[in-house]
């Protein structure tokens, strides 16, 4: 019986599957970063973590640290330009291996800056390197690629490819949505801080509550959407 279900897992995630949505999202994550650490880069925020006088790096990474400038500018400008190139497909697999590993040791410097999305944002490149999300809406496919014309062939990608990606968003939301279940976050108090008071403090409350429930309800359900 276990080997039976075995079996039709296996199945289940070898089945082709229609590489669009692993191609718009490739396309909407580089470009939606790109855009955010070009926003960092002239804002200078980045360099925050040059400047500081101590930072808390993980465990077992505690030899990971800022690089001198100027190298630390052109650290920060390689993981703008490989989010791009991801975004395009252009070297696609070299520019998801670059990403990754640009993008993961600005995240391992400082452990005061820990979020779970940034987190999801390290596997998700990680996770690139992995599948072909470049099938669908790539220039590698259409401009660089010798096989280019085999290729465009290509209709279909292992389901597996896609599943990766919703399970571990799935993982991270519902968990995100199960550590709000706390009465602080029932009564709105990490969010109450965020919200400007222009408008009365009734109108405040209820934006309170707005975004506190909207968020504990969109964490908890979105990632039953991703199966839907």
């Amino acid at each position: 019986m276990l080997a039976r279900s075995f079996t039709k897992l296996t199945g289940v995630l070898q089945s082709p599957t229609d590489p669009i949505t692993l191609g718009l999202f490739r396309f909407l994550f580089g470009v939606l970063l790109s855009f955010e650490f070009t926003e960092r880069f002239y804002t200078g925020s980045i360099y925050r973590l040059l400047n500081a006088n101590y930072l808390f790096t993980y465990p077992f990474f505690r030899w990971v640290h800022p690089l001198p400038d100027p190298f630390f500018t052109l650290h920060f400008l390689l993981l703008i330009l490989s989010a791009l190139f991801l975004a395009l497909g252009i070297y696609y697999r070299f520019s998801a291996l670059v990403f990754t590993i640009t993008y993961t040791w600005f995240f391992l410097l400082d452990e005061t800056h820990y979020n779970n999305h940034y987190y999801m944002i390290c596997l998700a490149g990680f996770f690139f390197l992995l599948t072909d999300a470049h099938t669908f809406g790539s220039l590698d496919f259409s401009i660089f690629d010798e096989k280019s014309i085999r290729r465009k062939s290509v209709k279909h990608v292992p389901y597996w490819h896609l599943f990766i990606f919703q399970i571990q968003f799935f993982i991270v939301y519902f968990f995100g949505g199960i550590a709000k279940l706390t009465p602080d976050w029932i009564q709105g108090e990490p969010v109450r801080g965020g919200v400007l008071n222009t408008h009365g403090i009734i109108v405040q409350e209820l934006l309170t509550y707005f975004f506190a429930y909207g968020g504990l309800i969109f964490d908890l359900c979105i990632g039953f959407l991703l199966f839907s």
